[in-house]
């Protein structure tokens, strides 16, 4: 009896091993799904940046915008020039 609870157990193990997955392929297989993915994102924000219509320049780099109204004349120069500077390298890459 013994033989054959050991050949039963043999079998088994055998029948699953070949059901094992096979973990290089798992592991390539979950990257190029993360990769799909993150192109599936890159595409949809390309297209979100091509539909948007930001603001003008001089329209959104004020005091009154920016919210400087009671600081200093320095740091409004400071912020403005900031905003002028990001405005340019944001939205110049539209």
């Amino acid at each position: 009896m013994e033989a054959a609870e050991i050949s039963d157990s043999e079998a088994e193990s055998e029948v699953l091993a070949d059901f094992s997955p096979d973990w290089p392929t798992v592991a390539s297989e979950i990257a190029m799904l993360a990769l799909g993915i993150l192109g599936l994102l890159l595409v949809l924000s390309g297209l979100g940046f091509w539909t948007v219509h930001p603001p003008g320049e001089s329209e959104l780099c004020q005091i009154d915008v920016l919210g400087l109204q009671n600081a200093s004349v320095v740091r409004q120069r400071s912020d403005i020039a900031a905003c002028h500077g990001l405005y340019n390298v944001v939205f110049a890459a539209l």
